[in-house]
């Protein structure tokens, strides 16, 4: 047989929380006897960034490196430094114990950079040196209890008008909600929405993203940073029509390998984020809502996550002074946006016109209000306008001109 080294780590799947204590052994088989003058453990960490950028012609590497876990003893050696041992033929184990510091930062292996762990044994030879090294990984706590704000319920309201070449489509409004900003493992994130479309335009879509931000920084030859950013959960909800509202609860779910703790690391700082975008057809520009979010291992406490029996309700209702929605009200605040469990404080005003004896045309479905709703207001019209309804046939050609003549003209 062949001389081997072997590490066995009695932790699950060679993976480890900072904080705990490595547990393990190393077992040498040697099939000829050995002239040796030490066999050495090392448990070693890294932080490394490198990139290159290209000015012109000009190619510039940066890169760093930082020590993040040195530990080094000797399993055995001679009585005296430097003296050789002679070992027969067969095989030895040595254990090994070590606690890991709590500070460690998450292992990690990225675009510009990353963080890794080394189990290194060396069998150091009078002539030559032999050794194996054996990765291990690193999970970091992250107590979000640690971060009070996170408890703060965030919402949030973005709106504007629907523009193209001058011509304004319409006002379009966006809520969301949510219960808290810090997630941990396990966890689902519950995002209650609302749209509000008063224009002309169909919203094709709306797009939940939860991104996941590393900023990488290098100091040689000189101070540089660079970025990455990747998506680790999304939701996509479709179609909302124009004149229409609609609301719905978001529901993301993200793996547990993607929480990471660079807190204790000069070169790596991670961060996440909860971007909200209602695609809308080109050339039309989009509405976005960009959330902070913290992720952690350890959850909140006192905060619960789930959804309520009955769904949150964003209030859309109208103002009892003015009749104008609150969408396009300059006196109400941006955060006039709240959350409740109840329906809407007031019933959809619904003009309802007698259908003339020849209109065969069925009545609206009331079934298809529960989700999508189609708005019948005075916002509709030009601010303090006074609206009439008429329901009588269409005036003729004649008739049409005639008023046309007799009007005031309009200046566009």
């Amino acid at each position: 047989m062949a001389n081997s080294i072997k590490v066995v780590l009695d932790n699950f799947n060679q993976i480890i929380y900072a904080g705990q204590t490595l547990n393990g052994k190393v077992e040498c088989t040697f099939s000829t006897a050995q002239r040796l003058t030490v066999i050495r453990l090392q448990i070693i960490g890294y932080a490394k960034t490198e990139w290159t950028m290209k000015f012109g012609m000009i190619k510039k590497i940066y890169s760093s490196i930082e020590s993040q876990l040195k530990y080094r003893c000797n399993l055995i050696e001679g009585e005296e430094s430097g003296r050789i041992m002679h070992i027969p033929v067969g095989t030895y184990t040595y254990p090994f114990s070590y606690e890991l510091p709590s500070t460690l930062p998450s292992s990690y292996e990225g675009k510009y950079g990353r963080i890794y762990y080394r189990i290194k044994v060396t069998l150091q030879p009078s002539e030559n040196e032999n050794y194996l090294e054996v990765p291990f990984y690193v999970v970091s706590h992250l107590n979000l209890n640690h971060f009070p704000k996170l408890k703060k319920p965030y919402v949030y309201k973005a709106k504007g008008d629907i523009k193209f070449c001058g011509y304004n489509r319409g006002p379009m409004a966006l809520f969301i909600s949510l219960p808290m900003t810090g997630y941990a493992v396990g966890q689902n994130i519950y995002v209650d929405a609302g749209i509000q479309n008063l224009s002309t335009i169909n919203v094709e879509r709306v797009e939940f993203k939860l991104i996941r931000i590393i900023k990488y920084t290098g100091d040689k030859p000189s101070m540089g940073k660079r970025h990455s950013q990747d998506v680790i959960a999304s939701y996509t909800e479709g179609t909302i029509a124009a004149h229409a509202e609609k609301l719905w609860t978001a529901v993301l779910d993200f793996p547990s390998d993607c929480v990471l703790n660079f807190r204790s690391s000069r070169l790596m700082h991670v961060t996440y984020q909860l971007k909200v975008q209602v695609v809308l057809p080109f050339p039309h520009s989009n509405l976005n809502i960009n959330c902070p979010i913290m992720l952690g291992t350890v959850p909140l406490r006192g905060v619960g996550t789930n959804p309520s029996e009955e769904p949150a309700v964003l209030d859309f209702t109208t103002s009892e002074t003015d009749g104008i929605l609150p969408l396009d009200n300059p006196s109400l605040s941006e955060e006039r946006v709240f959350i409740s469990n109840t329906n809407f404080s007031e019933e959809p005003v619904v003009v309802n016109c007698p259908a003339p004896e020849t209109n065969n045309i069925s009545p609206l479905d009331n079934t298809s209000l529960s989700e999508e709703r189609v708005f019948i207001s005075s916002h509709l019209s030009l601010p303090h306008a006074h609206v009439h309804v008429d329901c009588s046939d269409p005036p003729s050609y004649e008739e049409v001109m005639r008023l046309t003549r007799n009007s005031n003209p309009r200046v566009l």
